[in-house]
């Protein structure tokens, strides 16, 4: 079985964002759009970054975020017109495998609307 048939085009994205307020309403947003199946916020993180030259320490809430292939780009632009940072934290890894039942949701449930 390829990567592809075996994961089913099922992507794992996450992405930080500066208070749990903010992190709540977007996972909300995104599921209610349908541009992911499932968004689970945690945190509170600290985050270790190089900015304009400057070492930053910046406690974050992380949104793992589960799609398919066809709401990648979607979740791009949303990402690009809603979020509050300058360069948003945006990273998506290819499943290559998982529960068939679960990658099957995960793509049914990610449709647009």
């Amino acid at each position: 079985m390829s990567k592809k048939s075996a994961g089913l085009g099922v992507w794992m994205a996450h992405t930080t964002w500066p208070d749990q307020d903010k992190a709540h309403a977007f996972a909300s947003e995104v599921v209610r759009r349908s541009l992911v199946a499932c968004a689970s916020v945690s945190g509170p993180v600290v985050s270790h970054y190089l900015w304009q030259g400057k070492l930053e320490q910046t406690q974050e809430w992380l949104v793992t975020l589960k799609l398919c292939d066809a709401q990648r780009e979607d979740l791009k632009l949303y990402m690009k017109a809603c979020h509050p940072y300058e360069v948003p934290e945006l990273l998506m890894l290819e499943m290559g495998d998982g529960l068939p039942s679960y990658l099957q949701w995960v793509c049914e449930s990610a449709r647009p609307v």
